[in-house]
């Protein structure tokens, strides 16, 4: 299953390593180490969104949108440092807990690129004025929520059960 999932893993790593590359050293270099903190507010933001977002209520909807357009950077930040850590994780775990360290990393992409196309579905209502689109929006939040909640699962499993992102 490693070698399968590897593939899709290691599908953005060009662009990511160009992008990290403009970043200072120092950054980079810190990524890793602020992925458990940016997390938190990662997997926390989308989910209390999508409750305030399913209320109806106005004021709870224009609170819930400005939750996911502050989530969407906070996704990009965390699927960065995720992938700043992913390479010590996999070095350091044993191997009983690659599969659930490569399901996490495959997750975590497909919710990453899953808001690449929220936020271009978002610009596109803006434009468009359709109501279907947001919809549609709102199907695909609530779907990244259940991929958050396993994220949340699998990492907690990560961490301690098989020790990722732990220094000795």
């Amino acid at each position: 299953m490693t070698e399968s999932t590897d593939k899709f893993i290691y599908f953005l790593d060009p662009y990511i390593n160009r992008f990290l590359d403009y970043l200072p050293i120092k950054v980079a270099d810190s990524l890793a180490s602020l992925h458990p903190y940016i997390v938190m507010f990662a997997v926390s933001l989308p989910l209390v969104a999508i409750i305030f977002e399913m209320t109806k209520k106005d004021y709870l909807v224009k609170s819930g949108k400005i939750l996911h357009y502050s989530s969407i950077i906070l996704i990009f930040l965390a699927f960065l440092s995720g992938k700043s850590a992913y390479t010590d994780a996999y070095n350091n775990i044993p191997y009983d807990g690659l599969n659930l360290l490569n399901s996490h990393t495959t997750i975590g992409m497909i919710i990453f690129l899953s808001y690449v196309v929220i936020v271009f579905l978002t610009l596109l209502l803006y434009m468009l004025k359709k109501d279907k689109i947001n919809s549609f929006i709102l199907f695909l939040i609530s779907l990244n929520g259940i991929f958050i909640l396993y994220m949340i699962y699998s990492g907690v499993k990560l961490v301690f059960h098989f020790g990722a992102g732990i220094i000795l």
